[in-house]
């Protein structure tokens, strides 16, 4: 793995499986997306969308062409020949079938700044996670076609935290961001152990403005050995 970047893109094999797991009645597996997945990724984003969505973001956005699933599947070109990040697809063992994707990087920009502000500044935050974020999860979606109560939620966000851990540290420290009214999801993640970092933060989605929540999430360690790894990586990371 190029420790420059991530290792997503074009170049990852679509057969790639990172492990196996099983639950009652289905079994899984992770790989890396590669260029082809690009329609069935951007076909899930606008689906679970207007799904979420609809009612808490006005309609001019959710039937505007940047929702529309020909405007994403460029965006998905794009994302997916970005060393920066991996998009790791959750799918039924020997079946093509997209269950789900989570996309994850190194932290940069402003999300990272605005919750290592909180990190530095709460006694409480700094305590438990240090003042550095290391890592961000960008995206994660299942299908809306995906069995339900199989726990593929769950699986998909340890398996993103643990692909960040692999390269940048165990126990790094990684930030997610939800619009506040997604309830269901709000309750998923602090389920999991996130922590709310940073809660009067304003995203816009077309004409309408909506509050973004920051969450922070890690596996305790010694921070100060994390901090030191990622340093050597973002040294030689792109920008």
């Amino acid at each position: 793995q190029d420790r420059k970047g991530m290792g997503n893109g074009a170049s990852s094999s679509p057969k790639q499986q990172f492990n196996s797991s099983k639950t009652p009645d289905l079994e899984t597996y992770f790989r890396v997306a590669n260029i082809e997945d690009a329609g069935e990724l951007a076909a899930i984003q606008v689906k679970a969308w207007k799904d979420t969505y609809r009612g808490i973001i006005n309609d001019e956005y959710l039937e505007s062409k940047s929702l529309s699933e020909i405007y994403k599947e460029r965006k998905w070109n794009k994302i997916l020949q970005d060393q920066s990040c991996v998009t790791l697809i959750l799918s039924k063992k020997n079946c093509k079938e997209i269950l789900g994707y989570t996309t994850v990087s190194i932290a940069r920009g402003r999300s990272k700044e605005k919750i290592e502000w909180t990190l530095k500044e709460d006694i409480g935050f700094k305590k438990k996670f240090g003042t550095k974020v290391h890592g961000e999860m960008r995206t994660l979606y299942l299908s809306t076609d995906a069995p339900k109560r199989k726990g593929l939620g769950s699986k998909l966000f340890e398996h993103g935290y643990s692909f960040l851990e692999r390269h940048l540290g165990e126990g790094c420290v990684m930030c997610l961001w939800v619009i506040a009214e997604n309830t269901p999801a709000m309750k998923f993640y602090e389920k999991l152990g996130c922590r709310i970092a940073v809660s009067n933060s304003r995203a816009r989605f077309g004409k309408g403005l909506y509050r973004y929540v920051g969450l922070v999430y890690s596996k305790y360690r010694p921070v100060n050995k994390v901090q030191n790894e990622v340093k050597e990586i973002e040294q030689g990371s792109p920008k």
